[in-house]
């Protein structure tokens, strides 16, 4: 049987492996998310300027059609703000993986000097960080997250394999 700073190591280690996952999710769909509004920017750009040349032939009326639907795409799609949002809470999952990482491995260790009852308060303060998170975040699209997934068992970014 676990004593109970072993449960709270144990939950804190569960605590940093899903937010490494959420912070590396979120990473992808930030890189997505600015591939996306450069396929849709530099052809509108360039578009643009051609139709401008062509403006007074039936082929620059074409073009400014395509000018159109691409500048409507680039402001419903909004992709400069999911870019930033997944990227911001990208940077605040990795602040909180390395917070889980730092209380496991230093605060829960017996030298630290604290007692279980103030463990628990803290790991309960990391949780309710990462529920925050989670309630405000954009949702990771499943393909980021698998890429994510598959990055991480190949030992990208600051995985530890004594997480898993």
């Amino acid at each position: 049987m676990m004593s109970i700073r072993e449960n709270i190591k144990e939950e804190a280690r569960k605590l940093a492996i899903c937010a490494l996952y959420s912070s590396k999710g979120h990473f992808y769909a930030a890189e997505y998310w600015k591939h996306l509004h450069y396929w849709l920017g530099v052809p509108l750009t360039i578009i643009s300027a051609v139709g401008v040349y062509y403006s007074i032939e039936p082929i620059g009326h074409m073009l400014s059609c395509v000018v159109f639907v691409l500048s409507s795409l680039l402001t419903f799609l909004n992709t400069q703000k999911n870019r930033d949002s997944h990227f911001y809470s990208g940077e605040l999952y990795d602040e909180l993986y390395n917070q889980a990482r730092q209380f496991m491995r230093i605060e829960c260790t017996e030298e630290f000097g604290q007692r279980d009852e103030e463990l628990k308060i803290k790991l309960d303060r990391l949780y309710d960080r990462k529920y925050k998170l989670d309630k405000f975040s954009l949702q990771i699209p499943k393909r980021a997250y698998e890429k994510a997934k598959k990055g991480i068992k190949q030992g990208e970014g600051s995985f530890d394999d004594k997480l898993d």
